[in-house]
């Protein structure tokens, strides 16, 4: 069969015109008995119709002709100009539900199964479907072809009675939508602690339209180092603080994502449009769901307003870490807290660069509470890099700025900028007295440049501030 085959449409139905006493609704249930020779679709036309009328016969009537041939060919016209019905549950019941590849056009506006207000189709995915699509929220029985989001949806996660049980189950959902520019969807954590072993990824292509936001804080978290205990890079010293002060982050963080066997978030392509509110754990491990990072960003993009902050604790690589190229700007007031992580607290390499507009906490990390390595370049406004196992701040063939904060008690340099780096440390208190660093505050070597206007404590510096040594390397205030 040729499309050139197709046959005349139907601009009106059959008996379009007819009056009422020329046309009749063919009815269901049977009329004999009721109305001599009518016909129904249970008989069709009764064998009385049959019979010459000098036998007893009815002749069958015209009206009934004109009647059924108008709902068949009302039908036909209908499906000629590319309409699609909508789930009826009357009929889906009377049929015994919609067979397999089945198409229904979806209820109009936004209900909970059509967050994108009915702009698609519904495809049943089963045989004897009965699931209404437009009123079942995420049924398996159906697909929208195509998911879009056109308007601003929120979804709840975990916790009882939430939409998800869990946040891998929601982000596969969103996988099933196009998210327009008009739209955005918040997947909106509960409260509690939620476990996970196997890694998050979330890698929608309209992440810049998505928002992960942990439940309403108990507390605020603290902004400056005077919230933390910190007291020495001592390997025993820092487990006891880090157990306070993970002790202290769940009295202020109501949303708690914990991670085993090396798992945790991945955000690859946009960056969120919101990631707040929200404390990682881990075990500490490297493990086979993943490498241990408690959130890595390959991605690009600006993350709006976290006003709470987030807390990354106990990962088995690094706390926050952003690779592969990704250009993140962490735009807000809220902190970010690196506490107690095996490696470093923050770590961007491969060409990665992040800025954050907020605090920065990184204390009790296992190396380095920062590491900008592989040209990679982390900016932040006040930094307290405080009682990590090495440096407080390290930049390998990197770039790092800052302005304010503390780098305090590191068991390494405070910080130390190497191989052709860069790094800006302006504004900081390197420490003294009970808060020295136990190499020296600074260290630029091989090439690298370390700038230092208005900061203190910078006394003991390698090489002495404003003299050039270590292979050519510079510490200048000026």
């Amino acid at each position: 069969m040729k499309a050139s085959s197709i046959p005349a449409k139907f601009a009106i139905p059959f008996a379009n015109s007819a009056g009422a006493g020329f046309s009749n609704p063919i009815p269901q249930a049977s009329q004999i008995g009721i109305v001599g020779g009518a016909a129904s679709l249970v008989d069709g036309f009764p064998p009385i119709t049959f019979l010459p009328v000098g036998a007893g016969g009815i002749p069958p009537w015209g009206r009934d002709f004109n009647g059924l041939l108008n709902q068949s060919t009302a039908w036909n016209r209908w499906a000629a100009a590319g309409g699609l019905p909508k789930f009826d549950s009357s009929f889906s019941t009377a049929i015994g539900g919609y067979p397999f590849g089945s198409i229904l056009s979806a209820a109009s506006g936004v209900t909970v199964g059509s967050p994108q207000g009915g702009n698609h189709l519904w495809f049943s995915t089963v045989d004897d479907n009965t699931v209404n699509p437009d009123t079942t929220f995420n049924s398996s029985n159906w697909v929208p072809v195509p998911g879009i989001i056109d308007t601003n949806v929120s979804y709840t996660v975990g916790g009882t009675g939430a939409q998800f049980t869990n946040l891998i189950a929601a982000v596969q959902y969103l996988g099933r939508f196009f998210i327009t520019h008009n739209g955005t969807a918040t997947l909106q954590l509960s409260a509690g602690v939620f476990n996970y072993s196997a890694t998050i990824f979330m890698d929608h292509p309209q992440n810049s339209r998505i928002i992960l936001q942990g439940a309403t804080m108990l507390a605020a978290v603290p902004t400056t180092d005077a919230g933390y205990a910190a007291n020495g890079s001592a390997p025993a010293t820092r487990a006891t603080d880090a157990a306070t002060n993970i002790a202290m982050l769940r009295t202020k963080f109501a949303t708690e994502l914990h991670f085993t066997g090396g798992a945790g978030l991945e955000i690859d392509g946009f960056m969120l449009q919101r990631l707040d509110a929200i404390l990682f754990t881990g075990d500490g491990t490297i493990g086979g769901g993943g490498d241990g990072q408690g959130t890595a960003c390959s991605c690009q993009g600006a993350t709006s307003s976290p006003a709470n902050g987030l807390a990354f604790y106990n990962f088995g690589g690094f706390g926050f870490t952003f690779i592969n190229g990704a250009s993140v700007e962490w735009v807000g007031t809220g902190p970010v807290v690196c506490i107690g992580n095996v490696n470093d607290g923050i770590n961007a390499n491969t060409g990665s660069a992040v800025v954050f507009s907020g605090p920065v906490i990184t204390m009790q990390n296992g190396t380095s509470g920062l590491f900008a390595n592989s040209n990679g370049i982390i900016s932040a406004s006040t930094m307290y890099a405080e009682c990590n196992g090495l440096a407080g701040i390290n930049v390998f063939q990197g770039k790092y700025a800052h302005t304010g904060g503390h780098v305090y008690r590191n068991a390494n340099y405070g910080l130390s900028s190497q191989v052709g780096s860069a790094a800006i440390g302006d504004g900081a208190d390197y420490g003294a007295g009970g808060n020295v660093n136990l190499l020296g505050p600074i260290f630029s070597g091989d090439g690298s440049f370390v700038r230092v206007i208005g900061a203190t404590n910078t006394a003991g510096s390698s090489p002495a501030v404003g003299v050039v040594g270590n292979n050519n390397s510079l510490i200048a205030n000026t």
